[in-house]
């Protein structure tokens, strides 16, 4: 997880993905939402 934080969104990938989806966003919002549970701010029990 913390390799996303080397992204320098320069958007090469998102060529490259065969499903369309814009990799540099959406890995950002994962990485942001990984960190809030690792510091307890979001629980994932349900």
């Amino acid at each position: 997880m913390k390799k996303i934080e080397n992204c320098i969104h320069c958007g090469s990938c998102i060529s490259k993905c065969p499903y369309g989806l814009n990799p540099p966003e959406m890995l950002k919002k994962n990485y942001e939402d990984y960190k809030a549970v690792l510091s307890g701010e979001v629980s994932v029990n349900s």
